[in-house]
């Protein structure tokens, strides 16, 4: 019996060992796989921009010829640079292929003696450099406010001492501002950079996003100001050092007349040891400064809100928590199962921080399940025909709500949140916004819904449609932030936006939703996406019926051509064939969203 035991153990514990083998053997495949793909992936990005730079080289000689020719402020505060990586940046400046600009420097009394001879030394060669060589260290905003008083140039251009800006950045910055001339503010894209130079992870940004700046600061360089709003906005404020650039372009958005992005990386953040873009703990008094300038700007701003740090997004995100003022909302359902229907019934009432007017629309031939809601006296019961379609029964049910917002959900979805609704309704309540979409999963925690893009796979695809519940690409996922169109699967609105453009065209079928979001931004109604709301997706395959109709998609293209081609919610060189804003490294060089990266000049 000993023996049998013995034996026993010994082959527990070779199994054991065996496990552990295979495990560790998988995970160091995984490892390998990761870096594989990283390396792949870095390839095909500098192939990428190769293939950029042929396509700017043919476009030279038109943008030297254009109307307006601006002079350009460099603004570069330097303290303690490691040597080398100022240089390179100072060379990068200084090879600007568009020749009219200065370079505003100022040290704040750096202990390196090298710096200022160093500066003191190129300042000689170069007529455009300019020097305030401070004897005491004040702080980034002071210093940044020194090179400010050296600018003698129409725009300025902010850059970081330690990176690297492309050779051509003001000529693309020339190119927008001849293109929108009222623009007070331009940024651009950027990408990242490691200590031995070697770029990657592109961050390709949306247009003008409101919702989003006051999320966080989503766009970081390359920013290019007026002069005189500059100006007029006033200085860089000390008490907001490690998020100075945040309050300061919160204060100058609020003022800017046009805001403009320009779809090209322009510049590299560099992942220094101790950079935010490689260590985001080593300057952990940065977010407090930042929720502190969005504090201020909610003030400034009169806004009824208290800022607070996004939940599972990281350092540096942040929400406005608008309070609710009239909590009164009508949650039409689209009932397509009677168990489904029942499930999310239950789900809303189990979560629900407020009271909510639930209406559920049926068909006429479903007796049993409206005698089963009927039971229930909190239940409003709409009935339609067997073969009304989403839209139809959507109308409908908002024809019965008596409330000042509507919520729309099929009964395939459940509400997961006890932050509904009071999520969705600080947004409907707001006179400038549209819809509100929320963030939808399937049942095995992967992404189904957080916002659509337009002109992917068709008409519309879903943003991270698949993709491992996570921030996503920049944190896109994890933020509040404007979209041109969301999704009716658990969408909110104000009864007075949803009655001012009609309901839902019920001809449109599978895209009655991006037309509603569309016809509202028309309105002058900007559409967001919230991750503060989420449910579940219990049918998978449920979205699959787009692809009868054919006859929509014509119809939407006719429509919204313009925008479905061009989403300002989606930047023009991702990829219109997967849905996780991946950049799209097979784009021709005769592409028109390469060639049209210079406006009016190639197009």
């Amino acid at each position: 019996m000993a023996g049998d035991r013995i034996m026993g153990a010994a082959r527990q514990a070779t199994n054991w060992l065996k496990r552990l083998i295979l495990v560790r053997l998988i995970n160091r495949m995984i490892g390998w796989l990761y870096k594989i793909s990283n390396v792949l992936e870095q390839r095909a990005y500098h192939r990428w921009l190769e293939r950029i730079a042929s396509v700017l080289d043919e476009s030279h000689q038109r943008i030297r010829n254009m109307e307006t020719r601006p002079f350009f402020s460099f603004i570069l505060p330097v303290y303690n640079t490691n040597r080398a990586y100022l240089a390179t940046m100072l060379k990068a400046l200084l090879a600007q292929t568009y020749p009219d600009f200065e370079i505003c420097i100022s040290d704040d009394g750096s202990t390196d003696p090298w710096i200022k001879r160093y500066l003191e030394k190129l300042a000689a060669q170069h007529c455009q450099i300019r020097l305030d060589l401070g004897s005491a260290n004040k702080g980034i905003a002071a210093n940044t406010n020194r090179a400010l008083a050296l600018a003698t140039g129409d725009y300025i251009v902010f850059c970081d001492h330690d990176d690297h800006v492309e050779p051509f950045a003001l000529e693309a910055i020339t190119a927008y501002i001849n293109a929108h001339p009222d623009a007070d503010l331009l940024y651009s894209d950027e990408d990242l950079m490691d200590e031995n130079g070697r770029r990657h992870s592109p961050r390709l940004q949306p247009d003008w996003n409101p919702d989003m700046f006051t999320s966080h600061m989503y766009f970081m360089h390359l920013i290019c100001c007026r002069k005189t709003m500059v100006d007029k906005v006033g200085p860089m404020r000390s008490g907001f050092d490690g998020a100075q650039d945040y309050d300061f372009f919160l204060r100058f958005t609020e003022q800017a007349q046009q805001i403009v992005h320009i779809p090209m990386v322009l510049y590299s953040w560099r992942l220094a040891s101790d950079s935010l873009a490689s260590n985001p703990m080593s300057k952990i008094y940065a977010y407090s400064s930042g929720l502190k300038a969005l504090e201020h700007a909610v003030r400034r701003r009169g806004e009824d809100a208290t800022v607070v740090r996004g939940a599972g997004a990281g350092l540096g995100v942040y929400r406005l928590k608008r309070r609710v003022h009239d909590p009164s909302v009508s949650h039409i359902i689209a009932e397509s199962s009677s168990e489904m229907v029942v499930d999310a019934v239950k789900s809303i009432c189990a979560v629900a921080a407020v009271p909510v007017e639930i209406i559920v629309v049926v068909s006429d031939s479903d007796t049993e399940i409206r005698r089963r809601l009927e039971k229930d006296g909190d239940v409003i019961v709409v009935t339609v025909a067997d073969q009304s379609n989403r839209a139809h029964r959507y109308n409908c049910g908002a024809r019965r709500a008596s409330h000042s917002t509507l919520v729309f959900s099929p009964d395939t979805v459940e509400v997961l949140d006890s932050d509904y609704p009071l999520a969705i309704l600080e947004h409907t309540q707001r006179l400038d916004i549209g819809a509100v979409g929320t963030q939808l999963t399937y049942p095995d925690g992967k992404f189904y819904h957080t916002g659509m893009l337009l002109g992917v796979n068709g008409v519309a695809g879903y943003a991270y449609r698949n993709v491992c519940q996570g921030p996503g690409h920049w944190r896109f996922a994890a933020v509040i932030r404007n979209f041109s169109a969301v999704s009716w699967d658990l969408m909110g609105v104000s009864t007075s936006s949803f009655e001012s453009v009609g309901g839902f065209d019920e001809q449109l079928s599978a895209y009655a939703d991006v037309d509603f979001c569309l016809k509202l931004l028309r309105k002058g109604r900007r559409n967001l996406y919230t991750p503060y709301v989420s449910g579940v997706l219990k049918n998978r395959i449920h979205r699959l019926v787009d692809l009868r109709y054919p006859e929509a998609e014509t119809e939407m293209m006719t429509r919204y051509k313009e925008w479905i081609m061009n989403d300002p919610c989606y930047h023009p060189l991702c990829t219109r064939h997967t849905e996780d804003f991946r950049l799209d490294v097979d784009l021709q060089y005769n592409t028109p969203a390469l060639k049209g990266m210079f406006p009016g000049q190639m197009r």
